[in-house]
């Protein structure tokens, strides 16, 4: 019941301090975590840059029952790559905190977005994002941190879709050897309005 508290409670901060107007929301499931997240897909633009951007909070117990990821990303329109199977690649930012093995840490990081749409003989889209945040560009506790993240979306009535897929988030801590935050198959739903 604590674990639903914090989730409701931070995600409301993220919405009211983060100014997060979603288009989006959804909640992923795994047998040791609970997370969600605000996809923002009205287009902004910053220094003539086009982008959409996302917000995402994780609570997971695989270390240690306390570890929670805040992280939020910006996917960068102005470079998109179309490919041969009408796919789509985008550059995308991310920047994560994290309280994970009693230590904080803190990164910028940099990764790319595969987005193969949906079609008429294929019902369901798919997405696989990496995003690594190197030494230099990690603060705090943390060293370094890599996610990873397959995704495969199938649409269901009255705005609303099915999600199923692989995550692996690890985190380097000073001190420490790598550890994986969460890593595991989740399932999900997320609305749109």
């Amino acid at each position: 019941m604590l674990k639903k508290l914090i989730f409701i409670s931070s995600l409301m901060l993220l919405c009211v301090f983060g100014r997060v107007w979603a288009d989006s929301n959804g909640m992923l499931l795994n047998d040791d975590s609970i997370g969600g997240h605000y996809i923002d897909v009205s287009i902004k633009e910053l220094y003539s840059r086009k982008y959409i951007q996302d917000y995402s909070l994780l609570i997971s117990n695989e270390s240690d029952p306390r570890n929670i990821l805040i992280s939020g990303g910006y996917e960068i329109l102005d470079y998109v790559r179309k490919l041969r199977n009408k796919a789509f690649l985008r550059p995308k930012i991310g920047i994560f905190m994290a309280d994970f093995l009693d230590q904080t840490a803190l990164g910028l990081g940099i990764g790319g977005v595969y987005h193969l749409p949906k079609s008429e003989k294929r019902k369901y889209d798919t997405i696989a994002e990496v995003i690594l945040a190197p030494r230099i560009t990690s603060f705090i506790d943390g060293t370094h941190m890599l996610a990873f993240r397959a995704q495969i979306n199938y649409p269901l009535p009255q705005n609303t879709e099915f999600n199923f897929g692989y995550r692996n988030i690890a985190i380097g801590i000073e001190k420490r050897s790598e550890k994986s935050f969460e890593q595991g198959l989740y399932i999900g739903l997320t609305t749109y309005f």
